[in-house]
């Protein structure tokens, strides 16, 4: 976790970035650049990190998405919905065309399960954030 936030920390100042509010899940972190409009995300994907620095501009599309695994017959009599839950992720999608990305927030393989509704509400309050912060930006007049 160190590693991962320390490179997060370099690959900021060497963007220029001013990050006001971040989040740290297991393999990922990210934070925001309001005065920019840019969106940091830096992943651990087998102990490679990978950056990419987003245009809140280029955002069409910010949503919470879930996958589950597949429930049985009578699956949900004897267990929750959330027991079958697999993914929570937030997706954004580019106006540009160019291919969507995902920050992972739950996986049932790397986080208990009690961890399903601070997770899933973390999620809400950065849709929710990226969302309002993408189109305020179709408000701003042009110069």
């Amino acid at each position: 976790m160190n590693t991962l936030l320390q490179y997060f920390k370099e690959i900021a100042i060497k963007s220029h970035l001013r990050i006001s509010s971040q989040e740290l899940l297991k393999d990922c972190v990210f934070g925001i650049d309001g005065i920019n409009r840019k969106l940091l995300i830096v992943k651990n994907q087998n102990e490679t990190f990978c950056s990419s620095v987003i245009n809140l501009d280029d955002i069409k599309r910010c949503s919470i998405k879930k996958e589950y695994r597949s429930i049985g017959a009578n699956g949900l009599e004897s267990k929750r919905l959330e027991h079958y839950l697999s993914k929570i992720f937030l997706r954004l999608e580019f106006a540009n065309g160019r291919e969507g990305t995902e920050v992972l927030f739950y996986q049932d393989r790397s986080n208990p399960l009690y961890e399903v509704h601070k997770l899933t509400n973390k999620a809400r309050l950065w849709e929710t954030m990226l969302s309002k912060m993408r189109s305020s930006s179709k408000n701003i007049p042009a110069n």
